[in-house]
């Protein structure tokens, strides 16, 4: 049905008045009972116009003017044609309520019929026009044709409707705000009819009003879920009755009891969901819920069960595609997300290739996610996510040039798209790391990214070079010179770090850089004869000695031990200086001895 409620709305105005005043003339002499809207039934064509064309007749014979007035078919049907809609189909629920006011209906009898073996099958509920989730479900009835089911569902309306009045004065009472006379009016209606709906459903919004306790409104919700199991509005409230216990219990500790509970929620939810999922506001509130659950795969058999019971249904099958989201089944919830844009393409929208590649990440298969990302960029050409993303997994899989020609594309269009060059310095970091911290530096000039958040990240990198420098072994004069060069590249990130945002970690980081780096140049300088080594322990001490102080707090036990080792090399090293460089640090040395000088590497690391 292409036509929606909002045409219902601007459309039908002159057309549906014009006949619904016509009719209202010709049949309300008598004064007229409540107007009882009866619209085509779901089921196969023609069997659901046949069975609300039975019942309408049914109705106006067994029920005088004043007790029941029937919308007549001409009228529905005149405000459907008016609209662009089918006459012989069942329409939506948000359609359907605004046919109800078009006609101005104070009740809808809306059904279910299906073939049988030897007649037909009739589900059939007496609904509140303001609320459709307000429902009594009727007995199923089963006849040979849909004429003898009407006679039957006609003698149970009237059997039902005896509850209306005490309904009618539970809602007013409630109304007025004084929910203890509404639900005691609630209760009077209880024995009007057997298994009434209508005032346990009101009660029930009496009391989650009055923010009844849990145990309560659950013990309401599930008395009338006992006789409408997809009542949408019992399955919330039960479903928010078990989440808060859920809560309680969890916060006193009790979790395997609170988990328990919030499973039976997620059930609930999911059965909300799936009773009516063109209700998309509560359908994103409720996955979203089911998304932070626990557990959120208790919600698989409820909604597959549901798909599969209704084939075709695009808004169940697109339920299912998120649930299984939830519930990080990627693999089968790729396979449903597929089948779902093969159904209907415009589906494949931005959100859709995000959770595909993201699925597709997660199995892991970063193969097809690369092409879910191709497709997107090809549909979304200037979507910048898709393109960082797709630079990243080429990234990942030793793809450098597709990532960089990428990344270079996103610099072209946006070159302040945030994390850019960051993912540019991730991709330079072990082969180029003078590169890398080039355009940390980039990152932070244009914006991009934040001085702090650059920041983070070269103190995380230049946390992990340090850990890979003290990591290498120590003795021989080449082994250290390798230590050395490793050191200093712990240092060009620390530095970066202490610079955009000053702070103990990297200062503490920087000073045992650098007393590694005095240790080794002054194991060195001996063996060498070498100056230049000595100098460099000298200067190494000094910026050891400074920036352990001001890290100290990071780790003071270590900071302190480190400056007493410090304060320990001082006077050797001193003496190298005067021995090897003539009692200057700038004469002599041996150009071959390796490692850094005054602030980086020597011309022979070079």
């Amino acid at each position: 049905m292409k036509a929606s409620h909002r045409h219902l709305l601007t459309v039908v105005g002159a057309i549906g008045s014009l006949a619904i005043a016509g009719s209202a003339h010709a049949q309300a002499a008598p004064k007229a009972g409540p107007r009882v809207m009866v619209p085509v039934f779901a089921g196969p064509k023609p069997l659901g116009a046949q069975a609300a064309d039975e019942l309408r007749e049914r109705l106006k014979n067994d029920y005088q003017v004043r007790t029941i007035w029937t919308v007549p078919k001409t009228d529905i049907t005149g405000i459907l044609e008016g609209s662009g809609f089918r006459t012989d189909t069942a329409v939506n629920n948000g359609d359907l309520k605004e046919l109800a006011r078009t006609a101005r209906a104070d009740e809808i009898l809306m059904g279910r019929v299906t073939r049988t073996a030897t007649g037909v099958r009739v589900e059939s509920w007496l609904v509140m026009p303001t609320d459709l989730s307000v429902a009594q479900p009727l007995p199923v009835v089963e006849a040979k044709n849909v004429g003898d089911a009407a006679k039957q569902i006609s003698r149970q309306l009237g059997d039902a409707r005896r509850q209306l009045d005490a309904y009618t004065k539970c809602q007013n009472t409630a109304r007025a705000g004084n929910y203890a006379a509404a639900i005691a009016e609630a209760n009077k209606g209880l024995g009007s009819y057997n298994n009434a709906t209508l005032v346990r459903i009101c009660r029930l919004q009496a009391y989650l009003a009055m923010k009844a306790p849990a145990d309560t409104v659950l013990a309401n919700a599930n008395d009338v879920l006992r006789i409408d199991r997809m009542n949408k509005i019992a399955l919330n409230a039960a479903a928010q009755a078990l989440s808060d216990k859920s809560d309680t219990l969890s916060a006193h500790g009790d979790k395997a009891q609170a988990n328990a509970l919030n499973d039976q929620a997620v059930q609930l939810w999911t059965q909300l969901i799936s009773a009516d999922p063109s209700d998309t506001r509560t359908l994103e509130a409720v996955v979203r819920k089911i998304v932070v659950a626990a557990n959120p795969g208790v919600a698989l058999p409820i909604i597959d069960t549901a798909v599969t019971q209704n084939p075709g249904n695009l808004q169940l099958l697109r339920l299912q595609w998120l649930i299984h989201l939830a519930a990080k089944d990627y693999k089968n919830a790729i396979g449903i997300g597929n089948q779902l844009v093969q159904m209907d393409t415009s589906l494949a929208d931005t959100t859709y290739y995000q959770r595909t590649a993201a699925a597709y990440v997660s199995v892991p298969d970063t193969a097809g996610a690369l092409n879910v990302l191709t497709a997107a960029t090809k549909k979304f050409p200037n979507n910048l996510d898709f393109l960082a993303s797709q630079a990243q997994l080429y990234s990942k899989t030793g793809r450098a040039p597709e990532a960089r020609a990428t990344f270079t594309r996103i610099l072209s269009i946006n070159p302040k798209y945030p994390h850019l060059y960051l993912q540019l310095a991730q991709m330079n970091v072990d082969q180029q790391p003078d590169t890398a911290l080039a355009y940390l530096r980039q990152a932070v000039q244009t914006g991009s990214d934040s001085a702090n958040f650059v920041a983070q990240y070269a103190l995380s990198v230049g946390n992990t070079k340090y850990k890979a420098a003290n990591a290498m072994k120590m003795g021989e004069p080449a082994d250290n010179q390798a230590k050395r060069a490793a050191m200093q590249q712990a240092i060009s990130f620390l530095t970066l770090s202490d610079s955009l945002a000053p702070a103990p970690a990297a200062k503490f980081l920087l000073g045992v850089s650098y007393f590694t780096i005095a240790q080794t140049a002054a194991t060195d300088a001996p063996k060498l004869k070498s100056c230049e080594l000595a100098t460099m322990a000298n200067q190494a001490l000094t910026k050891a000695s400074i920036n352990l102080t001001q890290g100290g707090s990071v780790a003071p036990d270590a900071a302190k031990q480190y400056l007493s080792f410090a304060d320990q090399f001082r006077a050797p090293v001193e003496g190298q200086v005067k021995k090897f460089c003539g009692g200057s640090s700038r004469s002599g040395g041996s150009k071959s001895s390796g490692g850094a000088g005054k602030g980086g590497s020597s011309k022979g690391q070079r």
